[in-house]
């Protein structure tokens, strides 16, 4: 089997933190400007700049969602894949299992017509 789990595991590490900035986003807990700011002038822009920080922060919390949601798509098919992978494998493993069953009991009277039936029925 692939070694999925690491992946499933950063995965799984990188959507809690692209998450916990999400939070801090949502929750407005970041850096507030506030005050006159000289340097742009002898009159306050902090209205000004207040309101883009604002809309600033709106677009970082829509890409933050975004990538929670594309993780969490990729996260669904990265464990959905090694699912399939097992039920794969083990199928594959108990058609052998039957295969080599009906091989070793070939050698037994009436069991040629049963394992030619099986191959047929199962592409063997």
């Amino acid at each position: 089997m692939l070694p999925l789990e690491v992946q499933i595991d950063a995965m799984s590490n990188v959507r809690s933190q692209l998450i916990s900035m999400r939070d801090s986003v949502r929750t407005g807990e970041f850096k507030d400007i506030g005050g006159p700011m000289s340097e742009y002038g002898t009159f306050d822009r902090t209205p000004m700049l207040s309101h883009h920080h604002e809309l600033a922060h709106g677009i970082v919390l829509e890409g933050l969602e975004t990538m929670v949601k594309s993780i969490d798509l990729f996260y669904d098919s990265l464990v959905a894949l090694q699912e399939n992978i097992a039920s794969t494998d083990e199928e594959s493993a108990a058609r052998m299992k039957a295969l080599a069953d009906l091989t070793a009991a070939s050698y037994l009277p009436g069991t040629d017509t049963a394992r030619d039936r099986y191959q047929d029925e199962h592409g063997g």
